[in-house]
């Protein structure tokens, strides 16, 4: 008994410090590399600072794969079975949970533009029927790994040249051309977007140094009302559970952050956080694996409910942080774009790698989890841009109503996982 407890401990502090690691360290440090290299804000967003989103789900992937590998030449399907469970597990996250909880942190509705919507979508619905096309034969060969990684190319190339391209294409009609100011541009100019003033500083993250999360609820408050002092209960929790890990991250991670006094060793803290990140993802799908050992369930199971929720936790934190202050569209952007990373290269290439020295096998468990995330992708396209176009509104809206049916929409697909699985006979492995 004592020993589950020392785990469940132990897989929260996993949990809580994938969170401050990447939020307070790893993404920073990545702000200051692009800064410093001169790299441009779209491929910033669309390259390092999505792999720092999806680091979790990539290593996660990564370290069960590299696992599976021990047991012999062929990997192990249950193994593998928990990086691709929990990557899909994200998924439904990503567009369920992570845009219903940006909708109710918010004063006032989202309003999202139509086409970084599309595009996320878009990518992301054929990156998740590219890995359908995977699973169905149980085994990944070469071809297909350069296909997830192509597509991942492809989704750069769109991110980095649409603008420009519709830019020129608008001065050759004759058209106005629209002088959108970049989002450090509105950083600099004190923090309007949208004639919106904010309560709060633009930079301010959700997650502090300390540790201390703030709750949904209370974001939403500090829009209108400053801060009146003290700590909820909730807050004091998280702040004493999460110290010993704080403590260590001050020690081993310097703040890299521009401005920073360490902001000239900006490559050893992002060393340092994927060091940190991996060893996190070792203990977590360890322990994971321990469990379904014990318990005889489903690795998928564990990856799709458990490991998902954890791993999700610095993108929900980001796009919340960033739905409070106005930005709708870049907080449904953050969370949904991660998720073409995170099935593109977080699988691709991991497997890329491996599977010319070693056959992997993936159980064929995961196509139920796999067209259950299809059914929770179109409700989302329905709900947010089906509704705009049927109305012919220029942006989607995502008000607590349709909140509501996301949050309705997880909790479904989860229960449909859960009972398919059941019925077949597929929850116990």
């Amino acid at each position: 008994m004592v020993g589950y407890l020392v785990e469940v401990v132990l897989l929260l502090q996993c949990f809580v410090g994938l969170a401050i690691v990447c939020d307070e360290y790893m993404v920073p440090a990545l702000e200051t590399l692009c800064r410093r290299w001169g790299i441009r804000e779209d491929v910033a967003g669309a390259t390092f600072m999505a792999f720092g989103s999806a680091a979790p789900e990539i290593i996660v992937n990564a370290v069960a794969t590299i696992q599976s590998m021990s047991g012999g030449t062929a990997g192990d399907a249950q193994t593998t079975n928990l990086g691709v469970s929990a990557i899909l597990g994200s998924g439904m996250i990503a567009f369920s949970v992570i845009p219903a909880t940006c909708a109710f942190s918010s004063s006032a509705p989202l309003m999202l533009k139509r086409r970084p919507l599309l595009r996320d979508e878009g990518f992301y619905t054929l990156s998740l029927l590219t890995l359908i096309f995977i699973i169905w034969d149980g085994l990944v060969v070469f071809s297909e790994c350069v296909m997830l990684v192509t597509i991942y190319l492809f989704y750069l190339s769109v991110v980095i040249f649409a603008t420009p391209v519709r830019r020129y294409y608008r001065k050759f009609k004759g058209l106005v051309v629209k002088d959108n100011s970049s989002f450090s541009e509105k950083i600099a100019s004190g923090g309007k977007f949208s004639g919106v003033e904010t309560a709060i500083d633009l930079q301010q993250p959700l997650i502090s140094p300390a540790g201390e999360l703030e709750s949904a609820e209370e974001t939403a408050k500090d829009m209108h009302n400053t801060e009146e002092g003290g700590d909820s209960a909730v807050g004091k929790a998280v702040k004493i559970f999460a110290f010993p890990l704080s403590c260590i991250f001050k020690v081993t991670c310097p703040n890299a952050e521009e401005g920073a006094r360490f902001e000239n060793l900006y490559l050893f803290t992002f060393t340092m956080t994927f060091i940190w990140v991996s060893v996190f993802s070792f203990i977590l799908s360890s322990i994971i694996e321990r469990w379904v050992n014990l318990s005889g369930v489903n690795m998928a199971v564990f990856g799709l409910i458990l490991v998902s929720l954890g791993a999700e936790i610095p993108d929900t934190i980001e796009s919340v942080s960033v739905a409070r202050k106005g930005y709708g569209s870049m907080a449904v952007a953050n969370c949904q774009g991660t998720q073409v990373i995170n099935i593109a290269l977080g699988l691709g290439v991991p497997w890329l790698l491996i599977c010319g020295s070693s056959e992997i096998t993936l159980s064929k468990d995961l196509l139920i989890a796999a067209f259950i995330q299809v059914g929770v992708v179109v409700c989302n396209l329905s709900l947010l841009l089906g509704v705009a176009i049927c109305t012919g509104k220029d942006k989607a809206r995502l008000d607590r109503k349709k909140a509501g049916f996301l949050y309705a929409t997880y909790t479904t697909a989860i229960a449909i996982f859960i009972v398919v699985m059941w019925r077949t006979g597929k929850l116990q492995q």
